[in-house]
């Protein structure tokens, strides 16, 4: 059946106002950036987050064709940079830098938490796995991964090891082991892994679970021994220390290290532009180098690699804060 010209008419412009709809997602990520990027790092300034941030925004400047300004906004251990970030338009211009194990442990850790770490979040890339591993006194501690888990079975409540807080990666990193092995170390919670290793050092508790970087030093110069590292395969770093994986092949290594998040609702060629300036920076040579020497593996996963890490991750969180006993409270 033939349409009236008008009908014809009407539905050639129809068809080409979708064609133009569909086409403008591809000509904004074209266009964009078309101005500075606020890039909030949610925590204080001189801290790992800040230093890595800094190492990479001048790569990532370039690559996009527009400065990367960065903002530190502090505050309940980044809760105050996230929820500035959800109530960010999103449009690509506001993107949040966030330590991925705290940002996912919030929901099992706050009654009071106003934003939801999964839905009101966009997720951009993994920056970097943070190499995170357990040293010992080497005169009070065990010799080995062996070695404490036999001794925290043989004898239960006897190892007591140092880390940054109740309900942190390394927490519950050494809950899953405690649970895999059978065994039971004593938790001692830090402020931070600058005094959990000098406490480590001086004898008052046998082992430490933290970033390397944190014991690395002391490890070199004899007065720390290191037992294993948290990770899916061995450190570069430090070759002939075996992952924790090696003893308990059923252990799950959730994502972690640092993240980059846009809002919800960011478009996907956008999001795609700021992964690919922040993955040729970090798989750079020179920034490459500059991380890895600091106990850091640059990552620049796809946004989807990352979502996927996100959901599974989030998922061992969830049972291991449950196996672990610790009960949410108002932060």
């Amino acid at each position: 059946m033939l349409l009236h010209p008008s009908r014809r008419m009407a539905a050639l412009r129809l068809a080409l106002l979708a064609a133009l709809l569909g086409a403008l997602p591809a000509v904004y990520a074209q266009a964009f950036p078309a101005k500075p990027i606020r890039f909030i790092v949610a925590y204080p300034p001189g801290g790992a987050t800040d230093i890595v941030a800094r190492t990479i925004t001048p790569g990532m400047s370039e690559r996009l064709g527009q400065p990367v300004v960065i903002e530190n906004i502090g505050g309940a251990a980044g809760r105050v940079g996230a929820q500035m970030t959800v109530r960010a338009n999103p449009d690509g211009y506001t993107i949040v830098l966030m330590v991925v194990g705290s940002h996912l442990l919030r929901p099992h850790l706050e009654t009071d938490l106003p934003f939801d770490t999964i839905k009101d979040f966009t997720p951009v890339t993994q920056i970097v796995e943070t190499v995170l591993g357990i040293a010992a006194n080497p005169a009070l501690g065990p010799a080995s991964l062996a070695d404490m888990i036999e001794i925290s079975k043989r004898n239960p409540g006897k190892l007591s090891y140092g880390t940054s807080g109740l309900g942190s990666e390394t927490h519950l990193s050494m809950e899953q082991l405690d649970v895999l092995s059978g065994g039971r170390m004593v938790v001692i919670p830090y402020k931070g892994g600058g005094p959990a290793a000098s406490d480590m050092i001086g004898g008052q508790i046998q082992l430490v679970a933290q970033p390397v970087a944190t014991f690395i030093n002391h490890v070199k110069s004899g007065k720390a021994r290191m037992l294993a590292v948290f990770l899916n395969k061995r450190w570069e770093g430090m070759p002939d220390i075996p992952t924790v994986r090696e003893a308990m092949p059923n252990f799950i290594k959730p994502a972690g290290g640092m993240g980059i998040w846009g809002p919800a609702g960011v478009p996907q060629a956008v999001v795609l532009r700021l992964q690919g300036a922040v993955a040729g920076t970090v798989q750079s040579r020179d920034i490459s180098e500059k991380l890895r020497s600091a106990g850091l593996l640059p990552i620049g996963n796809t946004p989807a690699e990352f979502a996927e890490d996100i959901r599974s991750s989030a998922e061992v969180f969830q049972r291991l804060v449950k196996a672990a006993g610790i009960k949410p409270g108002k932060s």
